[in-house]
């Protein structure tokens, strides 16, 4: 039953399955500039244009998991890569890497925002 699902749901941070991407930085660093000329409505509806062996599998394991696990995943990059790489850049990571895991939609329906920054 539907309620049976919400007990599973992880009630924490601390349940919810964290995927590492520090060690394929490179690889989305080149599927980031193979998307350098999409703008971001193009990259939410059609993904990265390249994207490497290693990116997609672990894009296979989070998408088994948020179909048929706790049904929430913890993207995690090394520590300082977003002040490093800058929010923009942040943004179109994270746009290309969940377009490939389903379509994205629009967060704001007054601000027509594909993504929201939440502080």
């Amino acid at each position: 039953s539907p309620h049976e699902k919400l007990m599973d749901a992880p009630k924490s941070k601390d349940d919810v399955k964290c995927w590492d991407f520090a060690d394929v930085v490179d690889d989305i660093k080149d599927s980031l500039e193979s998307s350098k000329d999409q703008s971001l409505k193009e990259l939410a509806r059609n993904g990265f244009p390249k994207i490497s062996s290693r990116v997609k599998e672990r894009l296979k394991n989070i998408f088994q998991e948020l179909q048929q696990g706790s049904g929430a995943v913890l993207l995690r990059f090394p520590p300082g890569w977003l002040e490093n790489v800058g929010e923009d850049v942040c943004e179109r990571a994270f746009l290309g890497l969940c377009a490939q895991l389903g379509r994205p939609v629009i967060q704001s329906t007054d601000l027509q925002e594909i993504s929201a920054r939440v502080e």
